[in-house]
Protein backbone atom coordinates (compact mmCIF):
# COMPACT_ATOMS: atom_id res chain seq x y z
CA UNK A 1 0.00 0.00 0.00
CA UNK A 2 1.27 3.69 -0.96
CA UNK A 3 1.79 6.08 1.44
CA UNK A 4 -0.60 8.18 0.24
CA UNK A 5 -3.29 5.45 0.14
CA UNK A 6 -2.78 5.15 3.92
CA UNK A 7 -3.25 8.29 4.55
CA UNK A 8 -6.14 8.68 2.93
CA UNK A 9 -8.00 5.45 4.70
CA UNK A 10 -6.01 6.49 7.91
CA UNK A 11 -8.51 9.41 7.79
CA UNK A 12 -11.26 7.36 6.71
CA UNK A 13 -11.02 4.94 9.27
CA UNK A 14 -10.89 6.88 11.79
CA UNK A 15 -13.87 8.79 11.30
CA UNK A 16 -16.03 5.78 12.37
CA UNK A 17 -14.47 5.41 15.71
CA UNK A 18 -14.05 8.99 16.42
CA UNK A 19 -17.56 9.74 15.99
CA UNK A 20 -18.22 7.13 18.63
CA UNK A 21 -15.81 8.83 21.31
CA UNK A 22 -17.87 12.26 20.31
CA UNK A 23 -21.16 10.19 21.65
CA UNK A 24 -18.71 8.97 24.74
CA UNK A 25 -17.58 12.42 25.36
CA UNK A 26 -21.47 13.08 26.14
CA UNK A 27 -22.56 9.68 28.07
CA UNK A 28 -20.78 10.39 31.40
CA UNK A 29 -23.98 10.31 33.51
CA UNK A 30 -22.35 13.07 35.84
CA UNK A 31 -25.05 15.35 34.97
CA UNK A 32 -28.29 13.30 34.62
CA UNK A 33 -31.18 16.28 34.71
CA UNK A 34 -34.62 16.05 35.30
CA UNK A 35 -36.89 18.57 35.87
CA UNK A 36 -34.30 21.49 36.94
CA UNK A 37 -32.93 18.37 39.64
CA UNK A 38 -29.70 16.50 39.05
CA UNK A 39 -30.82 12.78 39.31
CA UNK A 40 -28.14 11.09 39.36
CA UNK A 41 -24.43 11.75 39.16
CA UNK A 42 -22.63 8.66 39.78
CA UNK A 43 -19.63 10.15 41.72
CA UNK A 44 -20.43 7.88 44.33
CA UNK A 45 -18.96 4.30 42.38
CA UNK A 46 -15.16 4.34 42.26
CA UNK A 47 -15.14 1.90 39.47
CA UNK A 48 -17.84 3.89 37.33
CA UNK A 49 -15.66 7.15 38.08
CA UNK A 50 -12.75 5.92 36.77
CA UNK A 51 -13.72 4.14 33.88
CA UNK A 52 -15.88 7.09 32.50
CA UNK A 53 -13.44 9.65 33.12
CA UNK A 54 -10.48 7.61 31.41
CA UNK A 55 -13.05 7.16 28.28
CA UNK A 56 -15.00 10.03 28.38
CA UNK A 57 -13.00 12.72 29.81
CA UNK A 58 -9.02 11.25 28.34
CA UNK A 59 -9.62 8.72 25.50
CA UNK A 60 -12.60 10.31 23.84
CA UNK A 61 -11.23 13.70 23.81
CA UNK A 62 -8.64 13.21 20.95
CA UNK A 63 -12.29 12.90 18.32
CA UNK A 64 -12.65 16.63 17.83
CA UNK A 65 -8.83 17.97 17.81
CA UNK A 66 -8.17 15.46 15.36
CA UNK A 67 -11.72 16.32 13.06
CA UNK A 68 -9.78 20.05 13.20
CA UNK A 69 -6.50 18.71 11.98
CA UNK A 70 -8.06 16.75 9.50
CA UNK A 71 -10.63 19.41 7.89
CA UNK A 72 -7.17 21.66 8.12
CA UNK A 73 -5.46 19.24 6.10
CA UNK A 74 -8.21 18.50 3.62
CA UNK A 75 -8.73 22.16 2.98
CA UNK A 76 -5.43 23.14 1.70
CA UNK A 77 -4.46 20.23 0.45
CA UNK A 78 -2.87 19.66 -3.26
CA UNK A 79 -3.96 22.84 -4.55
CA UNK A 80 -2.07 25.92 -4.63
CA UNK A 81 -4.30 29.10 -2.48
CA UNK A 82 -6.23 32.04 -4.02
CA UNK A 83 -9.17 33.73 -4.43
CA UNK A 84 -10.62 31.34 -6.77
CA UNK A 85 -9.89 28.50 -4.70
CA UNK A 86 -10.57 30.11 -1.74
CA UNK A 87 -14.29 31.03 -2.94
CA UNK A 88 -14.46 27.53 -4.81
CA UNK A 89 -13.92 25.93 -1.49
CA UNK A 90 -16.34 27.86 0.86
CA UNK A 91 -19.12 26.80 -1.47
CA UNK A 92 -18.14 23.50 -1.66
CA UNK A 93 -18.31 23.84 1.99
CA UNK A 94 -21.69 25.79 2.25
CA UNK A 95 -22.97 22.02 0.72
CA UNK A 96 -20.82 19.83 2.91
CA UNK A 97 -20.84 21.36 6.23
CA UNK A 98 -23.46 25.34 6.38
CA UNK A 99 -26.69 22.73 5.05
CA UNK A 100 -26.49 20.14 7.30
CA UNK A 101 -25.98 22.04 10.12
CA UNK A 102 -29.12 24.39 9.45
CA UNK A 103 -31.02 21.25 8.96
CA UNK A 104 -29.97 19.50 12.34
CA UNK A 105 -30.41 22.02 14.07
CA UNK A 106 -33.94 22.96 12.91
CA UNK A 107 -34.77 19.27 13.49
CA UNK A 108 -33.40 19.55 16.85
CA UNK A 109 -35.76 22.31 17.56
CA UNK A 110 -38.55 20.75 16.38
CA UNK A 111 -37.99 17.21 18.03
CA UNK A 112 -37.31 19.44 21.14
CA UNK A 113 -40.46 20.86 20.93
CA UNK A 114 -42.04 17.79 20.27
CA UNK A 115 -40.55 15.92 23.41
CA UNK A 116 -41.53 18.75 25.93
CA UNK A 117 -45.21 17.60 24.55
CA UNK A 118 -44.65 13.87 24.63
CA UNK A 119 -42.26 13.31 27.23
CA UNK A 120 -42.58 16.85 29.61
CA UNK A 121 -41.46 14.49 32.71
CA UNK A 122 -38.23 13.80 31.35
CA UNK A 123 -37.26 17.62 30.32
CA UNK A 124 -34.02 18.74 32.05
CA UNK A 125 -35.24 22.04 32.58
CA UNK A 126 -31.95 23.46 31.78
CA UNK A 127 -33.05 25.24 28.94
CA UNK A 128 -35.98 26.94 27.13
CA UNK A 129 -38.16 25.08 25.15
CA UNK A 130 -38.93 26.23 21.47
CA UNK A 131 -42.64 27.31 22.21
CA UNK A 132 -40.78 29.92 24.82
CA UNK A 133 -38.28 30.87 22.42
CA UNK A 134 -37.55 35.31 21.79
CA UNK A 135 -36.11 35.83 18.29
CA UNK A 136 -32.99 36.33 20.18
CA UNK A 137 -33.39 32.87 21.59
CA UNK A 138 -34.37 31.69 17.92
CA UNK A 139 -31.05 33.37 16.21
CA UNK A 140 -28.80 31.71 19.50
CA UNK A 141 -30.43 28.43 18.44
CA UNK A 142 -27.72 28.47 15.91
CA UNK A 143 -25.01 29.89 17.57
CA UNK A 144 -24.98 29.16 21.61
CA UNK A 145 -28.18 28.51 22.98
CA UNK A 146 -26.09 26.09 25.46
CA UNK A 147 -23.79 28.73 27.32
CA UNK A 148 -21.17 27.79 30.07
CA UNK A 149 -21.43 29.51 33.39
CA UNK A 150 -18.35 31.89 32.25
CA UNK A 151 -20.00 32.29 28.34
CA UNK A 152 -16.73 31.37 27.94
CA UNK A 153 -18.09 28.83 25.44
CA UNK A 154 -21.80 27.72 24.52
CA UNK A 155 -23.13 25.35 21.26
CA UNK A 156 -25.99 25.53 19.16
CA UNK A 157 -29.37 23.67 20.06
CA UNK A 158 -27.87 20.66 18.42
CA UNK A 159 -24.80 20.73 21.05
CA UNK A 160 -22.33 18.80 19.12
CA UNK A 161 -22.50 20.69 15.76
CA UNK A 162 -20.65 23.57 17.91
CA UNK A 163 -17.90 21.69 16.19
CA UNK A 164 -18.94 22.63 12.61
CA UNK A 165 -19.81 26.42 14.05
CA UNK A 166 -16.25 26.95 14.81
CA UNK A 167 -15.13 24.92 11.77
CA UNK A 168 -16.67 27.17 9.61
CA UNK A 169 -15.37 30.48 11.13
CA UNK A 170 -11.67 28.97 11.01
CA UNK A 171 -12.24 28.54 7.15
CA UNK A 172 -13.86 31.95 6.71
CA UNK A 173 -10.56 33.57 8.07
CA UNK A 174 -8.54 30.37 6.06
CA UNK A 175 -6.62 33.10 4.01
CA UNK A 176 -5.28 33.98 7.17
CA UNK A 177 -4.15 30.77 8.25
CA UNK A 178 -3.01 30.36 5.25
CA UNK A 179 -0.34 33.76 5.56
CA UNK A 180 0.59 33.02 8.90
CA UNK A 181 1.37 28.94 8.21
CA UNK A 182 3.44 30.26 5.25
CA UNK A 183 5.55 32.92 6.70
CA UNK A 184 5.69 31.61 10.04
CA UNK A 185 5.39 27.82 9.84
CA UNK A 186 6.34 25.97 12.73
CA UNK A 187 6.91 28.53 15.62
CA UNK A 188 3.49 29.80 13.86
CA UNK A 189 2.32 26.59 15.41
CA UNK A 190 4.23 26.69 18.27
CA UNK A 191 2.74 30.85 19.43
CA UNK A 192 -0.85 29.11 18.58
CA UNK A 193 -0.20 25.52 20.22
CA UNK A 194 1.14 27.53 23.19
CA UNK A 195 -1.91 29.48 23.29
CA UNK A 196 -3.99 26.63 23.07
CA UNK A 197 -2.19 24.21 25.92
CA UNK A 198 -2.11 27.10 28.75
CA UNK A 199 -5.23 28.72 27.65
CA UNK A 200 -3.84 31.85 27.55
CA UNK A 201 -6.71 33.81 25.45
CA UNK A 202 -10.17 32.68 26.69
CA UNK A 203 -12.30 31.47 23.66
CA UNK A 204 -16.14 32.71 23.09
CA UNK A 205 -18.83 31.15 20.85
CA UNK A 206 -17.30 30.22 17.50
CA UNK A 207 -13.79 31.00 17.89
CA UNK A 208 -12.11 29.02 20.23
CA UNK A 209 -8.20 28.43 20.30
CA UNK A 210 -8.72 24.50 19.72
CA UNK A 211 -10.25 24.85 16.34
CA UNK A 212 -7.75 27.63 15.14
CA UNK A 213 -4.24 25.56 16.64
CA UNK A 214 -5.10 21.73 15.55
CA UNK A 215 -6.76 23.00 12.17
CA UNK A 216 -3.67 25.23 11.42
CA UNK A 217 -1.50 22.16 12.29
CA UNK A 218 -2.97 19.97 9.34
CA UNK A 219 -2.45 23.07 7.01
CA UNK A 220 1.02 22.73 7.69
CA UNK A 221 1.19 19.40 6.93
CA UNK A 222 -0.92 20.23 3.47
CA UNK A 223 0.78 23.18 2.77
CA UNK A 224 4.72 21.26 3.39
CA UNK A 225 3.21 18.75 0.99
CA UNK A 226 4.08 16.43 4.23
CA UNK A 227 2.52 13.05 4.79
CA UNK A 228 1.60 13.15 8.79
CA UNK A 229 0.91 9.37 8.42
CA UNK A 230 4.91 8.39 7.27
CA UNK A 231 5.70 10.84 10.30
CA UNK A 232 4.20 9.87 12.81
CA UNK A 233 3.93 5.84 11.92
CA UNK A 234 7.24 5.38 13.65
CA UNK A 235 6.23 6.75 16.53
CA UNK A 236 3.55 4.34 17.75
CA UNK A 237 5.72 2.18 20.62
CA UNK A 238 6.89 5.65 22.22
CA UNK A 239 3.49 7.46 22.05
CA UNK A 240 1.80 4.22 23.05
CA UNK A 241 3.64 3.94 26.05
CA UNK A 242 3.68 7.54 26.87
CA UNK A 243 -0.46 7.78 26.37
CA UNK A 244 -0.84 4.98 28.73
CA UNK A 245 1.30 6.71 31.48
CA UNK A 246 -0.69 9.87 30.80
CA UNK A 247 -4.02 8.13 30.99
CA UNK A 248 -2.70 6.56 34.36
CA UNK A 249 -1.37 9.77 35.18
CA UNK A 250 -4.97 11.80 34.67
CA UNK A 251 -6.65 9.02 37.26
CA UNK A 252 -3.97 9.62 39.97
CA UNK A 253 -3.89 13.42 39.55
CA UNK A 254 -7.51 13.81 39.04
CA UNK A 255 -8.65 17.24 40.69
CA UNK A 256 -5.63 18.35 40.73
CA UNK A 257 -3.05 21.67 39.55
CA UNK A 258 -1.08 18.83 38.03
CA UNK A 259 -4.16 17.53 35.51
CA UNK A 260 -4.44 20.75 34.08
CA UNK A 261 -1.21 19.70 32.17
CA UNK A 262 -1.92 15.98 31.49
CA UNK A 263 -5.23 16.66 30.01
CA UNK A 264 -4.02 18.63 26.54
CA UNK A 265 -0.66 16.64 26.46
CA UNK A 266 -2.57 13.66 26.46
CA UNK A 267 -4.75 14.78 23.37
CA UNK A 268 -1.40 15.70 21.60
CA UNK A 269 -0.08 12.42 22.19
CA UNK A 270 -3.64 10.33 22.17
CA UNK A 271 -3.80 12.02 18.31
CA UNK A 272 0.21 10.89 17.60
CA UNK A 273 -1.27 7.24 18.95
CA UNK A 274 -4.29 6.96 17.31
CA UNK A 275 -3.16 8.21 13.70
CA UNK A 276 -0.02 5.55 14.18
CA UNK A 277 -1.86 3.03 15.25
CA UNK A 278 -4.97 2.63 12.59
CA UNK A 279 -2.17 2.96 9.78
CA UNK A 280 -0.54 0.28 12.07
CA UNK A 281 -3.09 -1.91 11.85
CA UNK A 282 -3.96 -1.18 8.04
CA UNK A 283 -0.63 -1.87 6.89
CA UNK A 284 -1.37 -5.79 8.82
CA UNK A 285 -5.01 -5.95 7.60
CA UNK A 286 -5.04 -4.07 4.15
CA UNK A 287 -8.82 -4.00 4.11
CA UNK A 288 -10.80 -0.59 5.72
CA UNK A 289 -13.78 -1.04 7.81
CA UNK A 290 -17.40 -2.01 6.31
CA UNK A 291 -18.16 1.31 3.84
CA UNK A 292 -21.41 1.22 6.29
CA UNK A 293 -19.40 2.68 9.08
CA UNK A 294 -16.95 5.87 7.99
CA UNK A 295 -19.80 6.60 5.86
CA UNK A 296 -21.80 7.22 8.79
CA UNK A 297 -19.94 8.97 10.69
CA UNK A 298 -21.08 12.06 10.23
CA UNK A 299 -24.40 11.01 10.45
CA UNK A 300 -24.20 9.43 14.18
CA UNK A 301 -22.00 12.33 15.16
CA UNK A 302 -24.98 15.02 14.19
CA UNK A 303 -27.36 12.79 15.79
CA UNK A 304 -26.85 11.44 18.79
CA UNK A 305 -27.66 14.23 21.17
CA UNK A 306 -30.67 14.06 21.80
CA UNK A 307 -31.16 9.91 21.78
CA UNK A 308 -28.47 9.71 23.84
CA UNK A 309 -30.30 11.76 26.52
CA UNK A 310 -33.36 9.99 26.40
CA UNK A 311 -31.80 6.73 26.57
CA UNK A 312 -29.90 7.64 30.03
CA UNK A 313 -33.00 9.45 31.32
CA UNK A 314 -35.03 6.30 30.74
CA UNK A 315 -32.44 4.15 32.14
CA UNK A 316 -31.50 5.76 35.66
CA UNK A 317 -35.87 6.43 36.13
CA UNK A 318 -36.09 3.09 35.17
CA UNK A 319 -33.61 1.06 36.83
CA UNK A 320 -32.20 3.52 39.57
CA UNK A 321 -28.93 2.39 39.79
CA UNK A 322 -27.07 1.90 43.32
CA UNK A 323 -24.11 -0.42 42.09
CA UNK A 324 -20.82 0.34 39.69
CA UNK A 325 -21.64 -2.92 37.82
CA UNK A 326 -25.11 -1.05 36.96
CA UNK A 327 -23.92 2.16 36.44
CA UNK A 328 -20.86 1.22 34.31
CA UNK A 329 -23.69 -0.85 32.56
CA UNK A 330 -26.03 2.07 31.57
CA UNK A 331 -23.36 4.02 30.39
CA UNK A 332 -22.07 1.47 28.25
CA UNK A 333 -25.22 0.21 27.20
CA UNK A 334 -27.21 3.55 26.18
CA UNK A 335 -23.27 4.77 24.17
CA UNK A 336 -23.99 1.06 22.58
CA UNK A 337 -27.48 1.43 21.76
CA UNK A 338 -26.91 5.12 20.73
CA UNK A 339 -24.39 4.35 18.07
CA UNK A 340 -26.68 0.87 17.03
CA UNK A 341 -30.11 3.14 16.45
CA UNK A 342 -28.21 5.82 14.45
CA UNK A 343 -26.37 3.25 12.29
CA UNK A 344 -30.27 1.53 12.00
CA UNK A 345 -31.50 5.23 10.56
CA UNK A 346 -28.53 6.02 8.34
CA UNK A 347 -29.34 2.54 6.98
CA UNK A 348 -33.32 3.06 6.61
CA UNK A 349 -32.31 6.47 4.90
CA UNK A 350 -30.01 5.36 2.69
CA UNK A 351 -31.78 2.44 1.36
CA UNK A 352 -35.61 4.13 1.63
CA UNK A 353 -35.22 8.09 1.69
CA UNK A 354 -31.64 8.34 -0.45
CA UNK A 355 -32.70 11.83 -1.19
CA UNK A 356 -32.59 12.89 2.12
CA UNK A 357 -29.39 11.95 3.07
CA UNK A 358 -27.32 15.14 1.31
CA UNK A 359 -29.49 17.50 3.51
CA UNK A 360 -28.63 15.73 6.53
CA UNK A 361 -24.69 14.42 5.50
CA UNK A 362 -23.81 16.74 2.92
CA UNK A 363 -23.27 14.48 0.32
CA UNK A 364 -21.06 12.47 2.50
Amino acid sequence: MSEEKLLSQTISTLRFPLSVCVILIHAHLSGVVIGGTTVFSGSEFPVYATLSHCLSRVVANIAVPLFFFFSGYLFFRGTSFGPATYFSKLRRRARTILLPYIAWNLLFIGLSLLGSWLFPSLISGANKTAADFSLVDWADAFWSLHKSPDATSGAPVDYPLWFLRDLMVVMVFSPLVYVFVKRLGVFGLFILGTTWFFVLIDSCPGFSTAALFFFSAGAWYALRGRNFVSDMRPLLLPAGLLYAALIIGSVVFKATAAERYIYPLSILVGMVFAIAATAALLRRRSRPLPALLPKSSFFLFAYHWLPLALFQKLSVKLFQPTSDLATVTIYLGTTTATVLLGLGLYYLLRRRFPFLLPLFTGGR
